[in-house]
């Protein structure tokens, strides 16, 4: 490339810039939060349990990250998990999956690291192709998932920002009501 090439070459657009999110019940050390994102902290009531939920969405790119904290009666355990019909859940989301890899790995938590298995499925809707990118583990009484879901592309273009939800996410299951 050439002097005035270099001179007036477009820039790079800047990394985005991070920070630390906590709640009571999680604690996220690398959150995305140039401008396209949105944070929404969220509460439910089901009939046995309550989930606290974080979410990030990127309206623009169809893209959400999530952490959630099932807290109540959790009946599975992590071998239930490993034998789950993957392909089957997630056929009622996309109809047809295509493709589902499922490997195990661990779920920092802030005083440990539990077993966990996270969980890919790429499949299509009315809208294209998507991708479903899930991390589920149990602690006593907690139901612990974090998502990535949108279109494949956004997928690959967050792709770091993703990657550094999955990894930065750190739940708090004790200090839970």
């Amino acid at each position: 490339m050439g002097f005035w090439s270099k001179l007036f070459a477009p820039k790079a657009p800047p990394p985005s810039k991070l920070i630390v999110e906590q709640r009571s019940w999680v604690m996220v050390y690398d959150v995305p939060t140039d401008p396209g994102w949105q944070r929404h902290d969220e509460e439910r009531e089901g009939e046995d349990f309550v989930v606290q939920v974080l979410k990030l969405v990127r309206a623009d790119d169809r893209l959400v990250l999530l952490a959630k904290d099932y807290v109540g009666t959790v009946a599975e355990t992590f071998e239930d998990l490993q034998a789950r019909d993957w392909n089957a859940q997630y056929a009622q989301i996309f109809g047809a999956v295509p493709h589902v890899r499922v490997t195990q790995t661990e779920q920092m938590l802030m005083d440990r690291t539990v077993p966990a298995l996270d969980v890919v499925a790429d499949g299509a809707t009315a809208d294209g192709p998507q991708r479903i990118r899930e991390r589920y583990a149990y602690t006593p009484g907690h139901e612990l998932i974090i998502t990535a879901a949108g279109t494949v592309s956004a997928h690959e273009r967050f792709a770091s920002d993703v990657d550094r939800w999955f990894a930065g996410v750190a739940f708090r299951p004790a200090k839970c009501p």
